[in-house]
């Protein structure tokens, strides 16, 4: 049985999308890929590394290798290491996609 020939990957020009739902879906489909490069990233180069963004609704989505947490606060004191995160971090960190995101730091 002969294959059909792909279309193959088609160059996707930069714009903003203007359609709400369309815009998620993107977010959506591109977050998890982000979020494996950042790892790989991380694992290759042996480096923190730390992604927050806020979806469309507001809802913070957060990636961190070895955590969020850890790497914002070493970021925002490096001298002080046991410093407390402030409540936008703990928000984000322990928005409802964390569990999604901790099969990422394995």
């Amino acid at each position: 049985m002969a294959r059909l020939p792909s279309k193959g990957r088609k160059k996707i020009q930069l714009k903003r999308i203007e359609i709400d739902k369309e815009r998620a879906v993107t977010l959506s489909k591109r977050r998890n890929g982000i979020f494996k490069k950042a790892h790989e990233l991380a694992t290759l180069c042996r480096i923190q590394i730390a992604i927050i963004l806020f979806s469309i609704t507001g809802k913070p989505l957060s990636f961190g290798s070895p955590n969020v947490q850890s790497v914002v606060c070493k970021f925002l004191d490096p001298n002080q290491v046991d410093r407390q995160p402030n409540d936008f971090i703990n928000r984000a960190i322990n928005s409802n996609h964390e569990p999604k995101l901790q099969d990422f730091n394995k």
